[in-house]
């Protein structure tokens, strides 16, 4: 038989175990919301390349053709912006190339933005 002393207990325990579930999903709702929000640029795929020429889009360091190139974005890799247009330059991030898809550390740099094509 229960006594009042264990239901108690019972009822503490339930208590505090639903206040860990509380905070456990507001935790998880603020870092969903706050993932949703990460990316919030106007998506881009690379297209127009010659592909009797490089046939790649460089990805540079800086807004301009003196700065280094950091990779060779293919046809059909997915961008997205991450600032104004700074002289032809667009500030991006790569999401995903035909090779591969970056779910975090995306590479980031400018590129010429007449090879964009809105998605």
């Amino acid at each position: 038989m229960i006594n009042i002393r264990q239901l108690t207990h019972f009822f503490a325990l339930i208590k505090s175990t639903i206040s860990v579930l509380r905070i456990f999903l507001v935790v998880c709702l603020l870092m969903l919301g706050a993932s949703a929000f990460a990316f919030s640029g106007q998506g881009y795929s690379v297209c127009r390349l010659d592909p009797n020429g490089d046939n790649f889009l460089a990805l540079r360091s800086g807004p301009g053709a003196e700065h280094p190139i950091i990779m060779r974005l293919p046809p059909d890799t997915v961008v997205e912006e991450r600032g104004d247009s700074t002289n032809g330059w667009l500030p991006i991030v790569v999401e995903r190339t035909p090779q591969h898809t970056y779910l975090r550390d995306l590479p980031s740099g400018y590129v010429w933005v007449d090879y964009l094509c809105p998605l």
